[in-house]
């Protein structure tokens, strides 16, 4: 289950009532945000195998996640405050 799954089976079980044209614009924002995020994993991919390929020249990483993220996305919310990343998921540096 990718992140926009989970958010979209969190937000049904709220049980929001909406008339149809805001379901219909619901649905579709979130075929949206699918392929957004399909494009992200596939850019991310593409990158980790250059950024592999750099390591076995280099011996040494060409970027980290965190900043690899921050460069990607930025590191601030909508309301601009900073965004911390989630050490849980953050592999551990060899």
């Amino acid at each position: 289950m990718t992140s926009i799954e989970w958010l979209r089976n969190e937000l049904i079980k709220l049980n929001i009532k909406v008339d149809h044209g805001t379901q219909v614009s619901i649905i579709r924002i979130f075929e949206q945000a699918k392929e957004m995020h399909k494009a992200e994993i596939l850019k991310a991919f593409d990158e980790s195998q250059e950024c592999y390929y750099q390591y076995l020249i280099n011996h040494k990483p060409k970027i980290d996640s965190e900043t690899y993220h921050q460069e990607t996305f930025g590191s601030k919310d909508i309301n601009g405050n900073e965004i911390k990343f989630i050490q849980s998921l953050k592999q551990p540096k060899q």
